[in-house]
């Protein structure tokens, strides 16, 4: 229930906001959901003439929903701004080991790994926005 309300509360956000978004990050993030697009059809089976013949389709996924993902980053950025929300690094700690234990990997590789990816920017901004989806959950005002 908590993750149907989350999506509400983000759809809400999404229709109700509007500005420019910068199409360099929407580029970034729409080559890297087309990297795992692929890579999701590719494991289930596709065949290269397959994913040939959708790459209109994938292209068009991959793109509405890095839009829509950076769009309400952005948002959530700002609402987090607002309210002061941050996050420690004991926060960044805790949520690296529940991913190594995922991946069976270390925390320390993990975060060696992340770092050289440039990825622990990102990391500490997606635990953000959750934590400001969680706030804003807690302090939304539900209509039935």
């Amino acid at each position: 229930e908590k993750d149907r309300l989350k999506d509400e509360i983000g759809k809400f956000l999404l229709e109700n906001t509007t500005f420019d978004l910068p199409q360099s990050i929407v580029a970034q993030e729409t080559n890297l959901a087309l990297r795992s697009i692929l890579q999701r059809i590719t494991m289930q089976g596709a065949t290269e003439s397959q994913i040939d013949a959708q790459k209109d389709e994938i292209l068009q996924a991959a793109t509405r929903s890095s839009v829509e993902r950076v769009k309400l980053s952005y948002i959530l950025s700002r609402i987090a701004d607002e309210e002061k929300i941050s996050v420690e690094e004991s926060e960044i700690d805790t949520h690296m080991e529940s991913m190594a234990k995922r991946y069976g990997v270390s925390p320390e590789r993990l975060r060696a790994d992340l770092e050289k990816a440039n990825g622990m920017e990102r990391l500490g901004s997606d635990i953000r926005d959750e934590k400001t989806m969680v706030f804003l959950l807690e302090n939304a005002k539900i209509k039935n």
